[in-house]
């Protein structure tokens, strides 16, 4: 009996120890489950793109130039846009009739020269009662303007803060400021030519160039009807005559006073 006894009771003990070792593998999963889960990649919710910028098929074109000038002047303002030119003619009077016919008054014109040197600007007159020599000259150059008096033999110097020679608004034609309008056909002491109408930015005075085969023969301005300046006579060339930028080494310089300031 004791031997069956013993023998039930290790039966017995095996299977409690086989239980116990089973719960304790099975608590071992349950820890592994707890401490290492199965790693699952979160759904972040993905950032929609930035729309994309509205991007027209057939973007708005610039607008085209402005035409700076015909094609019988051409000649002209583009030698005097090269910035680099000699340019003389007649100051003279004319009227304008009512068909628009142009009748010059060629009594005591006088004559002009002007002249660019890249960014130096010179004008002149010649005398039209004497010699012809050069009266009213000045010469421009950075923001500085020197008054070259011939009679006197003295060079008055005007420095301005506003005064820019490199700029050409100043010249006697500033082609940067000249703009297209139109073209016709027009008589000039009976003659007929054809012209070109311009106008300088800002202003209302219509420029007019009539052209003699492929030169201008005649400029006019016209305002309201009314003829308000006259050129004629033209000689242009990129040959500048030393004289129109040369300072005469005998002519000392002097601050200049405005005429107002003159003691009379």
């Amino acid at each position: 009996m004791n031997k069956i006894g013993i023998v039930c009771i290790c039966i017995i003990m095996i299977f409690v120890l086989s239980a116990c070792s089973g719960a304790a593998n099975d608590e071992d999963e349950m820890l592994i489950v707890v401490s290492d889960p199965p790693t699952e990649e979160a759904d972040t919710p993905s950032t929609p793109d930035d729309p994309p910028a509205d991007e027209d098929d057939d973007p708005p074109e610039a607008p085209p130039e402005a035409t700076r000038w015909g094609p019988l002047a051409a000649g002209f303002l583009d030698l005097l846009a090269t910035r680099n030119y000699y340019l003389k003619y007649d100051l003279t009077g004319a009227s304008i009739g009512p068909d628009g016919d142009v009748t010059i008054k060629p009594e005591d014109p006088m004559t002009f020269h002007c002249a660019r040197q890249d960014d130096a600007y010179a004008s002149a007159a010649s005398d039209p009662f004497g010699d012809y020599s050069l009266i009213m000259h000045v010469v421009q150059k950075g923001n500085k303007d020197y008054y070259i008096n011939h009679t006197k033999g003295v060079i008055s110097v005007n420095e301005s803060e506003k005064a820019d020679s490199s700029d050409d608004k100043d010249d006697t034609f500033p082609v940067s400021y000249m703009e297209f309008i139109e073209s016709g056909v027009g008589s000039v002491d009976g003659v007929s030519m054809p012209y070109e109408d311009y106008r300088r930015t800002g202003w209302e005075t219509i420029f007019r160039f009539y052209i003699d085969g492929a030169e201008v023969a005649h400029f006019v301005g016209i305002l309201e009807g009314e003829i308000t300046t006259v050129r004629t006579n033209f000689e242009v060339s990129q040959d500048i005559p030393s004289y129109m930028f040369e300072f005469p080494a005998d002519y000392p310089l002097e601050d200049y006073v405005p005429p107002e300031k003159v003691s009379r």
